[in-house]
């Protein structure tokens, strides 16, 4: 299920107004938050806070930036009104999603019967255990045109009042996939894309990127999921080195070599490290933009031994600022003893 995101115990209006006002998904990105906007329908701070994340966003995009925030691809595809369905809702609601696809499996099922089933097919159907539910027929779970969990929201006219069968099975699943991912998140997108509009021309109704592509060029390449090109060639084409060191230096080549071992998450380590953000754009390390720069820190720069000397970083240029090791275990020690201790701020730079 979605968990919230944001500070629940402060009693400030401004930390009220941003309580749960996304949610994350199972893979940790994240999106908007349905019950934020049943719980607070009339707050108007709130709807500005979205305002600012579609400036946030719209600014992203005319300077060329990554954004460290996961946005899921739900996300993305509600902003650009792309369909939705209820593998959508699987990545934000996971309990709620597994009912309806077990239930959106059946309809299927509906789908493959030729001709269209009449009314009494329907009811005769409902006794076949290939259309039901551990041996209980639809009608008899006694579902009706109301949201799950919110008996007081109608699907549609006199929802309370309209049970749901085999007939209209599919749009019972339709309805809950669409009020959770687009009628009761409308107000929120709504602000999203004004925000979006006050800083950037883009109109987001005739978007010439899909979802996914917009999710890669404003969050990037997620090496979460997939391990970068860190290979020595990729490295040696597309790494900066200067002010003492070439890409033929036994340092460099000893830090080669310890990027190409690394995994997707000391990946991101490194690269949140050297650049602020924890994804490459897409295409990896030849689309980063200013280039990975490498420059040698002269020893007289440090007050203390070689064995005790960090490598830094300025993430504004994408400068890694290394010692000049000549041990490979020791700027191995060291370089992730920096990547790890600056997860969360700029010590090291």
């Amino acid at each position: 299920s979605s968990s919230p995101i944001g500070d629940s115990s402060s009693s400030s209006s401004s930390s009220i107004s941003r309580k749960r006002t996304f949610s994350q998904t199972k893979s940790e990105e994240i999106c908007t938050n349905i019950a934020a906007q049943m719980e607070h329908s009339q707050n108007e701070e709130r709807y500005s806070f979205y305002e600012f994340v579609g400036r946030l966003i719209g600014q992203a995009v005319i300077d060329g930036r990554l954004l460290d925030i996961p946005f899921s691809l739900v996300f993305f595809k509600v902003l650009l009104k792309e369909r939705v369905s209820v593998y959508d809702l699987l990545q934000l609601q996971h309990y709620l999603g597994k009912s309806l696809l077990t239930l959106n499996e059946i309809c299927s099922k509906i789908d493959e019967i030729n001709p269209i089933p009449s009314k009494a097919k329907f009811i005769e159907l409902e006794n076949d255990p290939n259309f039901q539910i551990s041996n209980c027929s639809i009608s008899d779970l006694s579902l009706d045109f109301t949201l799950p969990g919110s008996s007081h929201i109608s699907l549609k006219p006199n929802g309370s009042n309209c049970s749901v069968s085999l007939s209209n099975l599919r749009e019972y699943v339709t309805n809950v996939c669409e009020y959770f991912l687009v009628r009761g998140v409308e107000k929120q997108f709504a602000s999203i894309r004004k925000g979006f509009q006050e800083v950037c021309s883009l109109k987001l109704d005739r978007f010439c990127f899909s979802a996914i592509e917009f999710q890669e060029i404003l969050c990037g390449s997620d090496g979460n999921r997939i391990l970068w090109d860190f290979s020595m060639e990729t490295l040696r084409r597309f790494t900066k080195c200067s002010q003492g060191y070439s890409v033929d230096s036994p340092s460099i080549l000893l830090l080669f070599q310890i990027l190409n071992d690394f995994d997707s998450v000391q990946q991101r380590q490194f690269v949140r490290f050297v650049t602020g953000c924890p994804r490459l754009p897409v295409g990896g390390l030849k689309n980063l933009t200013p280039r990975l720069t490498i420059i040698k820190v002269p020893a007289s720069n440090y007050s203390c031994p070689k064995s005790k000397q960090l490598p830094a970083a300025s993430t504004c240029s994408n400068y890694l600022k290394l010692p000049n090791y000549k041990d490979l275990e020791l700027m191995k020690e060291k370089l992730i003893y920096a990547m790890q201790e600056s997860q969360s701020g700029f010590q090291l730079s």
